[in-house]
C-alpha cells in the first residue's frame, strides 16, 4: 500500500488524476488513497462496486467522473493546469 501511495502522491503536482474502484467483496481499503493529506493537490478518488453488471452505463460513467470537477479546480488553483 505504500509503494501505491506513493505512485499516487508524487504526480499530484503534475496534470493526472486517478479513480479507483474497488470490486467485487475484496477487503482491498483503496480507500485510503482518497484520504491522503500529503499532496499538492487531491488527485485520487474511490468507489465500490460490488457487482458491476448491476451498474448501469450512466451510473457508472457518472461515478468515474465524480472526483473530476473537483481536481480540475484544485489543479487550477495550484498552477498545475495552464
Amino acid at each position: 500500500m505504500r509503494e501505491i501511495a506513493a505512485l499516487v502522491r508524487e504526480p499530484s503536482r503534475l496534470p493526472a488524476c486517478w479513480q479507483f474502484i474497488g470490486l467485487g467483496r475484496a477487503n482491498c481499503d483503496l480507500r485510503t488513497l482518497d484520504e491522503k493529506s500529503d499532496r499538492v493537490v487531491d488527485n485520487a478518488g474511490f468507489f465500490a462496486l460490488d457487482d458491476i453488471d448491476q451498474v448501469d452505463g450512466a451510473q457508472l460513467y457518472a461515478r468515474l467522473l465524480a472526483v473530476f470537477p473537483n481536481w480540475l479546480w484544485l489543479a487550477g488553483q495550484a498552477g498545475i493546469l495552464r
